[in-house]
């Protein structure tokens, strides 16, 4: 007894280290086991739960895909609703410039006829009142000529030439009480004024065309 307590104490003043107690190894219980491998239920719910997966992404693909379609149709009826109105507004355009057009021919010839009034209004134009109807049967321009030409002896021989000379466009009447003027044009005298001045050597005073009745200014 009192060897071994000997030992011991030398065995502590050299350093030396004690040695641990073996823990005997015991083997894992077979409950142990099934809670560290993968049992088969398990592996069934893993390729359930890849199945719901599976499921979930192909109704998302589908749903998304119908919106897309949804939104296509959306799109070409819109599109299809634009080009109508872009067809409408074509056809208005061209019929606003039609009516453009035709306006701007009517507004020429408009123009046209506004200056051949205003040159009819500078022309050497006589209109000679009250000569019937029959006697303008024959060449106007003579019966004209055989009228103004004693009512201006001053006007040469040489400048005796009318442009023309014919009744004025209106309607005929059939008693002979209305006859229609007489229009006539010289080429190159300005009779109009000659025969005012006539008139007024003649009447004593001024003869203002246009205004009713007749005014005389002494």
């Amino acid at each position: 007894m009192f060897a071994a307590a000997r030992t011991m104490r030398l065995s502590s003043q050299d350093g030396g280290r004690r040695e641990s107690p073996k823990i005997p190894h015991t083997p894992p219980s077979p409950e142990d086991a099934a809670a560290r491998a993968p049992s088969e239920a398990t592996a069934a719910q893993i390729l359930e739960t890849l199945a719901e997966v599976r499921t979930y992404l192909a109704t998302e693909i589908v749903r998304n895909t119908n919106e897309v379609k949804l939104e296509i149709l959306v799109v070409g009826a819109r599109t299809a609703a634009l080009e109508l109105r872009l067809e409408s507004t074509a056809v208005s355009h061209n019929a606003a410039v039609a009516q453009i057009n035709r306006l701007t021919s009517r507004l020429a010839l408009m123009e046209s006829t506004l200056d051949d009034l205003g040159n009819r209004s500078r022309r050497n134009n006589v209109r000679l009142r009250g000569l019937p109807e029959q006697e303008g049967e024959g060449p106007q321009a003579a019966v004209a000529t055989a009228i103004f030409k004693p009512l201006l002896p001053e006007v040469p021989e040489h400048l005796w030439h009318i442009e023309r000379a014919h009744r004025a466009l209106r309607a005929k009447w059939g008693d002979n009480q209305h006859p229609r003027e007489v229009i006539v044009e010289w080429r190159q005298v300005r009779a109009e004024p000659l025969l005012a001045r006539d008139q007024r050597r003649v009447l004593g005073g001024y003869f203002l065309p246009g205004m009713a009745p007749r005014r005389e200014i002494p």
